[in-house]
């Protein structure tokens, strides 16, 4: 299977010795709320990284990205990294902004943006994680694999 990882950060040898077909450093729109969604609206096919202020309930941030054909792009590091006790909000957060995406059939994938090597994981790790985060594995897969692909298209 060929796997996908737009935002391998400083690792991608460390990703690709792990399994990942490509590894590559994208580019990707971040920020909060407002500023991204006043961003978004003026370019096109744009990655976006997610960010925790991102609600459920943003309906404007999430119609622009599917109108201007964007995809979100969701980290693994935070998760690693974040402190114990504000572990469970973050994944809140990733879990509620996913479930929205999948509603509304807005495309994302999933990536590492690792520092150093032990911030990348494999292929299979990664769709583990996401199916932690409400996904099928279905829908973990296509993340690392068709929807990238269908990005760098």
């Amino acid at each position: 299977m060929h796997f996908d990882d737009l935002n391998a950060g400083n690792c991608a040898d460390a990703a690709k010795l792990l399994g990942w077909s490509v590894a590559l450093a994208t580019p990707a729109v971040e920020g909060e709320n407002a500023r991204v969604t006043k961003r978004l609206a003026s370019e096109k096919g744009a990655l976006v990284l997610f960010h925790e202020s991102f609600g459920r309930g943003n309906r404007e941030l999430l119609a622009v990205a599917k109108e201007r054909e964007h995809v979100f792009e969701f980290p693994i590091r935070p998760l690693l990294h974040a402190p114990p006790q504000s572990r469970p909000k973050l994944m809140a957060a990733y879990r509620s902004f996913l479930s929205a995406c999948v509603k509304r059939r807005i495309p994302f994938v999933f990536t590492s943006r690792g520092q150093d090597a032990l911030d990348v994981k494999t292929p299979r790790e990664v769709i583990a994680i996401a199916q932690f985060l409400g996904l099928t594995r279905q829908q973990a897969a296509a993340s690392i694999t068709e929807t990238p692909k269908r990005f760098l298209e």
